[in-house]
């Protein structure tokens, strides 16, 4: 839960991060509470992130906006660590 910057037009830029830990190999969701926004209008960056490295973070399959929420899909994702998942949103 960072702002990373504000907008002339009073927009703002904030970034947050969510953890799940897979148990299995496979697709999972995860969910990014965008805190310092109270709606999202737009994604601007995704990083998947596996600790440890020796998986794949997977690959975004789907994305979904719901007030300052955002929900993804994420297909491929390896097993036995934590996968984060960073975004970027413009918003209010």
């Amino acid at each position: 839960m960072t702002i990373i910057s504000i907008l002339a037009d009073g927009l703002i830029i904030a970034r947050d991060t969510a953890n799940i830990k897979p148990t299995a190999t496979g697709d999972y969701g995860i969910v990014v509470t965008i805190n310092d926004l109270r709606k999202v209008l737009y994604v601007i960056n995704t990083k998947l992130t596996f600790s440890p490295v020796t998986e794949s973070p997977g690959d975004l399959s789907y994305e979904s906006i719901s007030h300052n929420i955002v929900g993804m899909s994420i297909a491929n994702v390896g097993a036995g660590g934590t996968l984060t998942a960073t975004l970027d949103a413009i918003g209010y």
